[in-house]
């Protein structure tokens, strides 16, 4: 299907709305093309060849590669199975977490841009990075007001100062932008040495403009006679240290599901629903990874995925076990909810429950081989739609 002459955010969710499977191909002239990868209307990857170099330089500038011993890995990011050549050198949580902004980027970059673009219907696809934690409606959707609230900024970043106006913010992430603006930097400075991917970077700097604790506003004139730096505005170029709550803040400020205390109460039936959605998909990731009844590989991974479960959502499984065949104790569960306060039990199971199966996928994804990794993906493809909201 082509879609010439159509916004490609456009197209996107045509594709997304018909649940389509397939390759959104957006052809941006002079800026080159990126592949948006979908599996029954969810967005599971979207790439350019230029996110190897990108995910690269990240990783050698928080100090976790070497600058020159490192460098022949640009040349196989893009390969599948590339993160075992990373095993022992980069923690898993921050390799992951520079993919998700890859990710996020490579869709601001290219979903709002004056393009082509071009879908192709597959009967399977096997994304290499593949993004299971987000809701692709939602993330979408922020994306869409990101792009048109900094506009103007990303126009013409060299002619626009930030400047502090209030007090030091409490939050870490955004302490750190607001900190960077102290001298009054033109924002083109802001973006080109920031620790973040300019996605990133934009919305931190809307939500210190909303609070009140920053302006952007227009450059005074330039000396005739001072210095202009042409500067390469890479992502995620500088020196810094993430961890795992950097990708979970950013998760969250683009659209990914939150706890909320307010909303619909959570009855026994849709409790036990969703709980069975989960234990069904968790079943066939255990057979997936065991070779045989006696081997208990998959149980045992599952278990150490639940326990690492985010801080915020640790609550939901405290005591939980998993079952030999994959199977979550629903009663413990249920422990756990029913002594919450009852508007934090719809979205505590939501989300603990999202996060868990998307990550186990995602160690599936790691550990099988693939014919039978295509397999798992088959059968339990669409289970964020069965879970429901």
């Amino acid at each position: 299907m082509n879609t010439k002459g159509r916004p490609p955010v456009d197209a996107l969710r045509t594709a997304m709305e018909r649940g389509d499977t397939g390759c959104l191909t957006i052809h941006m002239p002079g800026r080159g093309s990126a592949q948006l990868i979908l599996m029954e209307g969810e967005i599971r990857a979207a790439q350019t060849p230029r996110d190897g170099a990108a995910i690269l330089s990240c990783l050698q500038a928080r100090g976790f590669l070497d600058q020159n011993a490192e460098t022949a890995l640009g040349s196989v990011l893009a390969e599948d199975g590339w993160m075992s050549r990373l095993a022992g050198r980069v923690p898993e949580a921050v390799t992951q977490g520079v993919i998700y902004d890859c990710f996020c980027q490579v869709l601001l970059d290219s979903l709002f841009a004056s393009a082509d673009a071009r879908f192709e219907a597959q009967s399977s696809v096997r994304p290499v990075h593949i993004q299971v934690g987000h809701d692709s409606r939602a993330l979408v959707d922020s994306l869409a007001r990101v792009h048109e609230s900094t506009r103007s900024w990303r126009e013409n970043p060299d002619g626009q100062v930030v400047c502090q106006t209030g007090t030091a913010p409490e939050d870490e992430a955004h302490l750190r932008l607001w900190s960077a603006c102290a001298d009054a930097p033109l924002l083109a400075d802001i973006l080109t040495t920031s620790a973040w991917f300019e996605g990133r970077v934009l919305v931190q700097l809307l939500d210190l403009v909303s609070a009140g604790l920053v302006i952007v506003e227009p450059a005074p004139p330039i000396s005739a006679f001072a210095d202009h730096d042409v500067r390469d505005r890479g992502l995620g170029r500088g020196t810094f240290q993430s961890d795992m709550r950097d990708r979970v803040e950013l998760m969250r400020e683009l659209g990914a599901p939150s706890l909320r205390t307010d909303g619909p109460r959570l009855d026994d039936a849709e409790l036990a629903r969703k709980v069975s959605v989960a234990n069904e998909v968790l079943r066939s990731m255990v057979r997936a990874l065991d070779r045989s009844p006696a081997d208990a590989m998959g149980q045992g991974l599952m278990q150490l995925v639940l326990q690492s479960a985010p801080v915020h959502l640790r609550p939901l499984f405290e005591g939980v076990q998993v079952e030999a065949d994959g199977r979550l104790d629903e009663a413990a569960i249920t422990h756990n909810l029913r002594s919450r306060l009852p508007s934090e039990q719809r979205h505590l199971l939501q989300q603990g429950l999202c996060d868990l199966l998307d990550r186990a996928l995602r160690r599936c994804m790691e550990s099988l081989p693939e014919t039978r990794s295509d397999d798992l993906l088959e059968r339990v493809v669409g289970y964020q739609r069965r879970l429901g909201r």
